[in-house]
């Protein structure tokens, strides 16, 4: 979930601006930090060409009457 990423990183940069602080070393390095995390769930979201997409409800084709009855 990329919204556990994100919300620290923008809960910092408003409460810096609210108190008028500038950034310092460290919250540099933890906006780094979530800003690669955000990158990193967005390339593990995407379905890569030889994944094949699955819609998680069976196997995609129609049951036989033997197949039933098992």
């Amino acid at each position: 979930m990329i919204l556990f990423a994100l919300v620290p990183a923008v809960s910092v940069l408003a409460g810096r601006g609210l108190q008028g602080a500038p950034l310092d070393g460290t919250t540099a390095v933890g906006l780094a930090c979530g800003a690669l995390a955000c990158v990193a769930q967005g390339r593990s979201a995407r379905p890569t060409s030889g994944t094949p997409v699955r819609s998680g409800r069976g196997t995609g084709r129609a049951a036989t009457a033997p197949e039933r009855v098992r």
